[in-house]
């Protein structure tokens, strides 16, 4: 096997002043196809649920904030164009095959609009679904963390 690409796993980026942060991951990368490990136990948390999201290109998904329950978006495919405020900040970043991974902490609004048609995302959450938890108004000032 010779490897096209790879990419060690790395530290952390951190986002709105370590409210979020993109994670560097390990990317093995030949003719086969690419191998993109995640192990659990350096998530930070621990995963409770998960669920795989797909849109066609331009929609936006999300919009809302956790109360509590922290998130990991990994990008399967395609592109994802994400927007994240917390208070007075605000940050986009892409999730793309350089950047597939964005953890989200409590109280961070965030929206997902999905680029081109083959876009797929993957959320794991450290929390079983709790209608309660979910902020849908983007004035996090009440309810911040």
């Amino acid at each position: 096997m010779t490897a096209a690409a790879h990419t060690a796993g790395g530290p952390a980026r951190p986002l709105l002043g370590g409210r979020a942060h993109l994670l560097e991951l390990a990317r093995h990368v030949d003719a086969r196809g690419e191998l993109v490990p995640l192990t659990f136990a350096d998530l930070g948390f621990p995963v409770a649920r998960a669920f795989v999201v797909t849109a066609p290109d331009g929609s936006m998904r999300g919009g809302h904030a956790h109360a509590a329950s922290r998130q990991l978006l990994l990008r399967v495919r395609g592109t994802i164009r994400v927007e994240l405020r917390a208070v007075e900040q605000a940050e986009v970043v892409l999730l793309d095959e350089e950047s597939p991974a964005l953890v989200i902490e409590p109280g961070v609004w965030a929206t997902q609009t999905y680029v081109g048609d083959d876009a797929a995302l993957v959320v794991f959450s450290d929390a079983a679904y709790d209608p309660a938890d979910y902020i849908d108004h983007p004035d996090l000032r009440e309810r911040a963390t």
